[in-house]
């Protein structure tokens, strides 16, 4: 089972590798100390549809492994 959660998961982060490089594009920040993640409910934060359709992947993803 393991084995195959770990093929599913590889599988979904090449297919969507370009859908995950921007939503880490607009979920992180420069600052004093370097790039740090945009909290919830901060300005700069964006929710996007990169973001709302590898959401979507992933859940119906995670409901195929827990079924």
């Amino acid at each position: 089972m393991k084995k195959e959660l770990g093929k599913m998961l590889k599988q979904l982060a090449a297919t969507h590798r370009s859908k995950l490089i921007e939503i880490a594009k607009r979920n992180t920040k420069r600052n004093e100390d370097g790039l740090t993640v945009i909290e919830k409910g901060d300005a700069w934060r964006e929710d996007d549809e990169h973001t709302n359709s590898f959401r979507n992947d992933c859940s119906e993803t995670k409901t195929l492994v827990l079924n």
